[in-house]
């Protein structure tokens, strides 16, 4: 049986660091992928949920806050803690929210009942930066409902819309953490990826991604 020469051993090393060199950024980007279907999956259960809160509540999006909203009933409350039971599934912290879909597998785990990998559009929730909007008006296909969330906040609005949000915090925090891109989910249902420099451009207020009435 011929043994392998020391130049042999060396030179197979050699090859297999390079196919190695070859092949992990591209296993690397179908894993982010991945991770980015199954975040974008998760969002799109959570905007059908609050399609069906909005169809039963007068074409108003589940409140952040019972005392701002105009659409809201009963005690202060988180968003999305008014889709459990009757939309969404109770997630591992129970009634308090928030459900295992809003677990995007790319950002931070979720520990707290006031965190959320997901937002809601603050012009539908109403908050602290305005009161909410009815969906009545809205360009349902260009109106944004629900987007990756920055760090582990609740609602999306403009005046946090920034570059260093978008890209500069760590992959786990950050809004655009996949590949440069954030998960976004419209009015009428349907799910997609926005790059960061696409997203900057929608910034304003009254820009019809974010104002419904627009």
């Amino acid at each position: 049986m011929k043994k392998f020469t020391l130049i042999e051993l060396l030179v197979v090393v050699a090859i297999l660091g390079i196919l190695s060199s070859i092949l992990l950024p591209s296993l690397s980007k179908a894993r982010d992928k991945a991770k980015q279907a199954v975040c974008l999956s998760n969002q799109r259960q959570v905007g059908l949920a609050s399609l069906s809160y909005i169809n039963d509540n007068n074409n108003y999006a589940p409140s952040d806050d019972a005392e701002v909203g105009t659409g809201a009933t009963g005690g202060k409350q988180y968003w999305y803690m008014r889709l459990i039971p009757a939309y969404l599934n109770e997630g591992k912290l129970g009634p308090e929210g928030p459900s295992d879909v809003q677990q995007c597998p790319t950002a931070n785990t979720i520990k707290n009942v006031w965190d959320s990998t997901i937002a809601m559009n603050s012009h539908l929730t109403g908050d602290v930066w305005g009161p909410q909007k009815s969906i009545s008006k809205a360009t349902l296909q260009e109106t944004m409902l629900l987007m990756d969330s920055y760090i582990f906040f609740r609602a999306a609005w403009t005046s946090g819309f920034e570059l260093s949000k978008l890209t500069q915090e760590t992959p786990q925090t950050r809004i655009a953490r996949h590949s440069g891109k954030a998960n976004v989910t419209y009015l009428d249902g349907h799910g997609t990826a926005i790059s960061y420099k696409s997203l900057l451009t929608m910034s304003s207020d009254n820009h019809t991604f974010w104002d419904p009435e627009q």
